[in-house]
């Protein structure tokens, strides 16, 4: 029967399994050209499930018809089974990953025969997503697990697949059905592993495993004839490092049970095993392994620290057996054998994905020889290596490994413990450390120590130093900076930190802010988490650099105004600065130095060290007449290097034409330029497509850096092979690769061109990229960067601290989404930001980037946002004490909120400005704004809305000493909460309009009104602002000369002020309420209430003031000369007090009275004025407030002011 075409969305390698009469009884998948594989259980289940029956399948997608397929082997304890087809599907699975080795959450698909229970229907095949859950063991049988959904019967058999690459992680052997709901959508999977050892068992099908490259390293195992031809290209030392390093720590990761080469390493253990020694001693060494590994200082002699690294790994294992040295020494010899046996599988297929530069050097490097250079690829490598290991074996919690699934955008958060200060000092002090000598600096030794010693000098006379650094393009000025700067490590015990301003880069120029940040946390200085502006930030860290002994580097200055900030240094402190800007007048007489070109023969030592280990390239005349070329400038002579260094590279006599070629090409710029340009084209030119490529797109990029990832991210392709390419650009001196360690153990590499590369890539991005390509990737760009925000301000673990330290790169993502109308995207960026500013208590960031969302709401035509970010701006100004700012941001609400005829956000906002003018004192301008915000709530039916201001309204005018407008304010407060308000508003509007009628003159009306809110307030069980009410009641009816209601309504505010625990308030009532006993001769009423207050004062836990109980203590002395029994005033000494004069001299009568030098009746008529009158020395009051929400309800509810 003639077969259909191929369904496009079905691999050509699935098929599947049918019934005797045509009916899909399962999935299958063919490994290798008509060698297919399924699930035992689906053979059983049709009478086949043994070698040698015969079975039809066909082609799941349609393209092949359906034929008989011979059973070859079995498993039916690991549900697996091997078919042969005399006529082949049309393709075969890329290969297969070792299950156990699969990570955790990783995305599968499972493509396979669909049994939908939709009567009528025939659905042929069906996509099942889902995620990796991990392993297990059933009746003693190792299984995977998987989540899906949408599993259905007949997927039996099917592959399941990585999405990224269609990889095949395991075959479906059955779906976990549970009554019960749980392990819900659990797929059991039969694991690859035991495929392997079928087909190369009973079925006997040739098998092979190979390294790959992906985002991270793992084995790939396929039954193709084929095997992939060993890559031929030729890499410079920083790509051969990077390739080498991924392999390293496979290797390391493996033997401690967790890694991609578990066959090739078992192999290799078991030849190794294989010679003279005793099942005791391979058994030591395999333990060693599995507790110790094999990290690359160990396995690798030439390596620094080799030494000490094999030493920690050979010490003895823990155990409770004694040491062996024996064993140590057969350790030692066994490695050699494996270092040896690695280097011979290095050129075999195992490792075809290397490239011929990296199997040779680790070849060499493994067995130690000499037979090519190695010393650039191992300092390249050595940078890429974790510190040595503790030989420790104890067990400790760490965190696991994030899902390795390039950019993690819908990757669930992965446990972990949050980053905190120390994680976030590490990754500063990294930032901010001199870059690794340049072992190809020649020619600049005697300015070096020229540098070096002026800054000593300086500093010993003057005990602080600014050194300024300038040079034409391309000539190091950068690099004498660095190196004078090494010198001085001795000098400066507080540390040598060096930043890279990027003055050059407009998206990428570090401010002030970001410089004090990264300084700051490296040192870790506390400079506090209140919100600040930039200018205190700065003062704080300048203080705490105080005689610390720091030297700092700005690097790249745009300008003078770049740095002003920072140039006076701190007592005890010392700064160099480099800028191409020469203008300048903050560096310290004596510092100032001018960078040139390098001399002739300095020039020729550059070259012949940037190409040491390739000897025959240096041809001496060929050389002089390079460096002629370069202008003898550094850069220019570093990339010319390059190219000869390269193993690839021309010799220089053919350089020599080349440069002589372009440099006609060039004669209208100016030498130096043409020098450096000239190099940079060349090298451009002998970079392969991809590589160029990726050299334009960096310019591209949000920032102008990139990393492997967020590369892989933008162009959806492997993130590994994208970071080979960028340090391919490293080896052409093109590109800096800036290194830095993640708390979670990850090396992050950033890579930038250099600032004159940068031009020259973005002019090769204009005339070759389109423009829409460019744009999409600036797009992927932008959003992997949001991503990365939201792991910091979410504190992920994993979070890339980095940013954090430095958002250069967030915000020129910002920019670009602005530019591009991605708004959506500025948004959320503009969001992270701002949390993170306000974190750190960075003010003018917060504000800057609030500025920027009031104007992206605009544009998104959403001005009720502005306002709103207007309002929010103005509330961080204030919480700064930025209040004239905050004030500001209140009236561009305002003026906003007017333009685009928002009334609600027009009330809001002057609310908001009325309560910072009343914080500012401008008493006129907030009542304006209050009584503005009261209008335009009341005539946009929001008159509830309307009290809380109106109130506030009255306090304003009362602060401002104007009774009139604070009757009237009074009055409408009452008005507006009788109508619309709660009934805390209208209790708070009667006190109010009470005080304000008081005030006036008006105590009839204020007594009512008073008293009227004591009801409000004891309906709501307020005790404070009950005993308040009652109290401002209390002292009216005295005014009144309403002495019975006053005595009442002094007990009553008594009582509850004691009800409210305030003890102060409590003794002011009782004297003044004693003070109306007294003003009606109820001498003995007075007494007791003054005894009262007195048991109060002198309690266990007084909290009153002192001179208000010496007051109580007085009044009641006095008090009692007017009792029946006048000689009890004599009884008891009065307080000694001074501090009031009034007290002091009623104090001096109840001294002679006692004495006898006074009658009673004289210190009677004395002591009457005070006995009389109202507390002298008042209970502490609350500060005066006003409401600061417009909600009916305030959300904090505050006390009155009596």
């Amino acid at each position: 029967m003639e077969a259909a075409t191929r369904h496009p969305r079905v691999p050509g390698s699935l098929g599947r399994v049918l019934s005797p009469d045509g009916a899909p009884a399962g999935t299958c998948f063919q490994v290798a050209p008509g060698i297919v594989v399924t699930a035992w259980h689906v053979l059983a289940g049709l009478g086949c499930g043994y070698p040698g029956a015969q079975v039809r399948t066909d082609a799941l997608g349609g393209a092949a018809a359906a034929e008989w397929a011979k059973v070859t082997a079995v498993d039916d304890v690991r549900d697996l089974a091997v078919l042969r087809r005399a006529r082949p599907l049309e393709e075969s699975v890329p290969g297969w990953a070792p299950t156990d080795a699969v990570r955790l959450l990783t995305g599968v698909v499972v493509n396979g025969v669909a049994g939908v229970d939709d009567p009528g229907h025939d659905y042929r095949f069906l996509h099942a997503t889902g995620s990796w859950q991990g392993w297990t063991v059933r009746d003693d049988v190792p299984l995977g697990r998987l989540s899906s959904s949408a599993l259905l019967p007949g997927m039996s058999g099917a592959p399941v697949l990585r999405l990224t690459d269609g990889v095949v992680l395991g075959v479906v052997s059955a779906r976990y059905n549970s009554a019960d709901g749980w392990l819900r959508d659990s797929v059991w999977v039969a694991r690859t592993e035991d495929l392997t050892h079928l087909l190369e068992g009973p079925a006997e099908i040739t098998v092979r495993s190979r390294l790959t490259l992906g985002d991270e390293p793992g084995t790939l195992i396929s039954a193709h004839d084929a095997t992939p031809a060993p890559r031929t290209t030729v890499t410079g030392a920083a790509e051969t490092a990077r390739e080498a390093a991924l392999v390293l720590t496979a290797i390391d990761d493996t033997c401690r049970g967790s890694g991609p080469l578990q066959d090739l390493l078992g192999q290799i253990l078991e030849r190794a095993a294989a010679g003279a020694w005793s099942r005791r001693e391979t058994d030591e060494f395999r333990r060693r392994l599995r507790l110790r590994g094999l990290e690359p200082r160990v396995l690798l002699p030439r390596l620094a620290d080799h030494d000490e690294a094999l030493h920690r790994w050979s010490a003895p294992l823990p155990g409770p057996e004694p040491a062996d040295e024996m064993a140590a020494h057969a350790a030692r010899a066994l490695l050699g054998s494996v270092r040896r046996m690695l280097a011979d599988e290095l050129p075999g297929g195992m490792f075809t994905e290397l490239s011929d530069t990296c199997r040779s050097c680790l070849r060499e490097a493994l067995l130690d020889g000499d037979g090519i250079p190695l010393s650039g690829f191992l300092h390249a490598l050595l940078d890429l290596l974790p510190p040595i290991r503790s030989a420790s074996v104890e067990a400790v919690l760490v965190p696991p490994r994030p899902p390795a699934t390039g950019d993690t955008d819908s990757a669930p958060a992965v446990p972990g413990p949050a980053p905190g200060r120390a994680e976030l000092a590490a990754v500063a002090v990294q930032m901010c450390r001199l870059p690794a000598p340049d072992p190809c600096v020649a020619g600049r030794e005697e300015l070096v120590a020229r540098l070096a010693r002026a800054i000593d000098r300086r500093m010993t006379r003057y005990g602080s130093a600014t050194a300024f650094l300038s040079g034409q393009p391309g000539a190091g000025t950068s690099t004498v900076a660095v190196e004078a700067a090494r010198a001085l490590i001795p000098a400066f015990p507080g540390g040598v930190y060096y930043v890279d301003l990027r003055g050059l880069m407009p998206e990428a120029r570090l401010n002030a802010r970001t410089v004090v940040r990264i300084i700051s946390e490296a040192l870790r200085l506390d400079l506090g988490s209140e919100l600040t502006d930039d200018a205190r930030q700065l003062a704080a860290l300048t203080a705490a650099l105080h005689e610390r002994r720091v030297l700092l580097v700005l690097d790249n200055a745009a300008d003078a105004a770049h740095v002003r900030p920072f140039v006076k240094a701190p007592a005890g402190c010392a700064l160099i600065v480099t800028s191409r800007d020469r203008a300048q007048d903050y560096a310290d007489p004596g510092l100032v130095l001018d960078v040139g070109p390098l001399a002739r023969p300095a020039s020729v030592a550059v070259l012949i060290r940037c190409c040491q280990e390739r000897p025959d390239a240096c041809e001496p005349a060929a050389l002089d007449r390079v460096a002629q070329l370069c202008g003898d400038v550094p850069l220019a002579l570093r990339i010319a290097g390059a190219r000869l260094a390269h193993p690839s590279g021309p010799p220089a006599s053919y350089l020599v034409q080349l440069l002589e070629e372009e440099s006609v090409r060039l004669d209208a710029l100016a030498y130096g330029d043409r020098a450096v340009r000239l190099a940079i084209r060349l090298s451009h030119d002998a970079l392969d497509p991809s590589a160029q490529r990726v050299f334009r797109l960096i310019a591209a990029a949000p920032g102008a850096a990139v990393s492997g990832a967020e590369l892989g991210h933008c162009l959806k392709a492997p993130a590994m092979r994208q970071e080979l390419l960028l340090n391919r650009l490293v080896d052409r001196s093109l590109a800096r690769q800036d290194l830095v360690r993640l708390p979670a153990g990850a090396l992050l590499a950033t890579f930038r061109l250099y600032d004159l590369v940068l031009l020259y890539a973005r002019e090769q991005l204009d005339l070759t990229e389109p423009p829409a390509e460019i744009q999409e990737f600036q797009r992927a760009g932008v959003a992997y960067l949001v991503n990365r925000l939201a792991e910091i301000t979410d504190q992920r673990y994993g979070a890339q601290l980095i940013g954090e330290l430095d958002p250069s790169r967030f915000h020129a993502a910002l920019s670009l989404a602005e530019q591009n109308g991605w708004l959506d995207m500025a948004t959320e960026l503009m969001i992270g930001l701002h949390v993170l500013y306000s974190a750190r208590g960075e003010l003018d960031a917060v504000v800057d980037v609030n500025d920027d969302r009031i104007a992206l709401h605009l544009r998104r035509g959403d001005p009720e946002e502005a306002v709103k970010t207007c309002l929010l701006n103005a509330d961080t100004l204030r919480s700064g004490q930025a209040l004239k700012a905050a004030v500001a941001a209140a009236r561009k609400a305002v003026g906003l909120a007017r333009e685009h005829r928002l009334p609600v956000r027009v009330a809001e906002a002057e609310f908001k400005l009325s309560m910072l003018l009343w914080e500012a004192e401008d008493w006129a301008g907030a009542l304006s704004a209050g009584e503005r915000a009261v209008d335009t709530l009341t005539t946009t039916g929001r008159a509830a809305a309307a009290v809380p201001v109106a109130i506030n309204n009255f306090r304003i005018a009362r602060r401002a000493d104007n009774t009139d407008e604070a009757l009237r304010w009074g009055r409408k407060s009452v008005e507006l909460a009788d109508r619309w308000g709660s009934s805390e508003h209208r209790a708070m509007a009667c006190n109010e309009c009470g005080v304000a009628e008081e005030d006036a003159g008006n105590l009839q009306q204020a007594l009512g009104l008073y008293r009227r809110g004591a009801a409000l307030w004891e309906q709501a069980e307020e005790p404070w602002n009950t005993a308040n009410c009652h109290t401002n009641a209390a002292r009216t009816a005295a005014l009144l000369d309403d002495p019975a209601t006053a005595v009442h309504l002094y007990q009553v505010a008594a009582d509850w002020w004691e009800r409210g625990n305030d003890r102060p308030r409590v003794l002011e009532t009782l004297i003044d309420l004693s003070a109306v006993y007294a003003a009606e001769d109820a001498h003995q009423q007075a007494v007791s209430v003054l005894a009262r207050a007195e048991r109060l004062a002198l309690g266990d836990a007084p909290d009153a003031p002192a001179m208000l109980c010496a007051e109580v203590l007085i009044r009641h002395a006095a008090a009692r000369l007017f009792a029946d029994d006048p000689a009890a005033g004599a009884e008891g000494d009065a307080p000694d007090t001074a501090e009031d004069e009034e007290l002091d001299r009623i104090r001096t009568i109840l001294a002679h009275r006692k004495s006898g030098t006074l009658t009673t009746h004289r210190a009677r008529e004395e002591t009457r004025s005070l006995l009389t009158t109202r507390t002298r020395n008042q209970a502490p009051r609350n500060a005066p407030w006003i409401y600061e929400t417009l909600a009916a309800d305030p959300a904090v509810r505050t006390a009155l002011d009596g």
